[in-house]
C-alpha cells in the first residue's frame, strides 16, 4: 500500500504499520492488520530488522533469517544463474558486508537463524531447513501478552 509521510508516521505511532519503504515521494508499507487477517498463510516479509520489534509488540513472532557471508569478496562472487549479468561492485559488496555485521551484532536477540552464504542452491536448502525447524519450536509468550 502507499501513503504520505504524515500517514506513515501516524501509522507507526499507532502500531498499525509493521514496516515501510520510501519510493520517491510516497511510502510503501505493510500493515499489521494485513498480516493478521489471513492466518492460513505464512508471509515472507522483507522488513528492516527494527520492524521485528514492532511485530513482536503486536504478538507476531517472525522467523528472522540473516544471510552471513565470510567476506565482501564472497558477496561479490555469489550470483544466481538466472541473472548471470547482474554484478555487484566491490564497494557495494563491502557496504553490504559491513551492514550485515552490524545487524548481526546489534540485533542478535531478534535473529532466529544465521544462514551461511556459500552459493544460492545451498542457501535455499539451508533456509528451507531453518524455517521447517523454527516452525516446530514452541513459542513462549509472556503472561502479560495473554491479557
Amino acid at each position: 500500500m502507499r501513503c504520505t509521510k504524515e500517514d506513515m508516521e501516524s501509522g507507526v505511532q499507532n502500531n498499525a504499520i509493521a514496516d515501510y519503504r520510501r519510493r520517491g515521494s510516497v511510502f510503501e508499507y505493510t500493515t499489521i492488520q494485513s498480516i493478521l487477517e489471513n492466518k492460513q498463510h505464512h508471509y515472507i516479509l522483507d522488513v528492516c530488522i527494527s520492524a521485528v520489534e514492532r511485530l513482536q509488540r503486536n504478538q507476531i513472532y517472525p522467523i528472522v533469517l540473516l544471510l552471513h557471508f565470510k567476506s565482501s569478496k564472497q558477496i561479490k562472487e555469489i550470483k544466481d544463474s538466472r541473472h548471470s549479468t547482474d554484478k555487484i561492485s566491490a564497494k557495494a559488496a563491502k557496504e553490504m558486508y559491513e551492514h550485515a555485521l552490524k545487524l548481526e551484532s546489534d540485533y542478535r536477540q531478534y535473529i532466529s537463524v544465521v544462514i551461511s552464504g556459500v552459493n544460492i542452491a545451498h542457501m535455499c536448502t539451508q533456509i528451507k531447513s531453518a524455517v521447517d525447524s523454527e516452525q516446530k519450536k514452541l513459542l513462549w509468550v509472556p503472561v502479560t501478552s495473554m491479557a
